[in-house]
């Protein structure tokens, strides 16, 4: 109720939480037989599990409706994870379970939920890595929100008009005004790549088709 309440406040989607709830009945999003119906738990269970949207056509608001569902039942389900122990000293990490990846995330950032930020800052201590994919980055600050500060893993590959400063913003302190320029300039499978003992450096991924070169 909490969840659909935040979601029809912030895009007027519906007058009601009804209305919201009618977004998943209507078009037939989740079974009706109740007998079909498993916790989440095992729904996630140990496997891959790919949400796909495109299914609900053009309908953006049953998506996002769709995706917070999904993040708030996610955040529940973290809450009752073992906190993981630090390992090492400097640094110190932790053991890693699972990784929560949103494409498009802009979609989802733009109304900036709670359950979203509260999955980037809580996700570490129960072994939960989160990645967010967009096509700029720009779409990291929204509003009062910086949803780039808690990630400490970059992957930036070409992106027009990228500054120096936006880099820094999104906790990329050793990016350069040249590292900047040149990502601009970048080559397909090409990155900026900055984490943890890297404060940036250019690399080149491996794709699929020439694993077997």
């Amino acid at each position: 109720h909490e969840v659909l309440s935040g979601y029809r406040q912030r895009v007027g989607a519906a007058d009601s939480v009804v209305g919201v709830l009618n977004k998943f009945v209507l078009p037939e999003v989740f079974v009706e037989d109740a007998s079909a119906l498993k916790p989440f738990n095992d729904f996630l269970g140990d496997n891959v599990l790919v949400i796909n949207l495109s299914e609900l056509g053009g309908d953006s608001h049953t998506q996002n409706a769709l995706v917070i569902l999904m993040l708030d039942l996610y955040y529940e389900y973290m809450l009752t994870r073992e906190k993981w122990p630090f390992v090492g000293e400097d640094p110190q990490i932790r053991k890693l379970n699972s990784f929560l990846l949103v494409d498009e995330a802009t979609n989802i950032m733009q109304f900036e939920f709670p359950v979203l930020e509260k999955l980037l800052l809580q996700g570490r201590q129960y072994g939960l890595g989160v990645i967010l994919a967009s096509q700029y980055l720009s779409h990291f600050k929204v509003g009062s929100t910086n949803y780039g500060e808690p990630l400490r893993s970059w992957f930036v590959h070409k992106v027009p008009h990228v500054t120096e400063a936006q880099l820094r913003m999104l906790s990329m302190p050793g990016a350069t005004a040249a590292n900047a320029s040149r990502i601009s300039t970048l080559n397909n499978h090409e990155a900026f790549f900055s984490s943890l003992d890297v404060s940036g450096e250019f690399i080149r991924g491996l794709p699929y088709f020439e694993l077997g070169r």
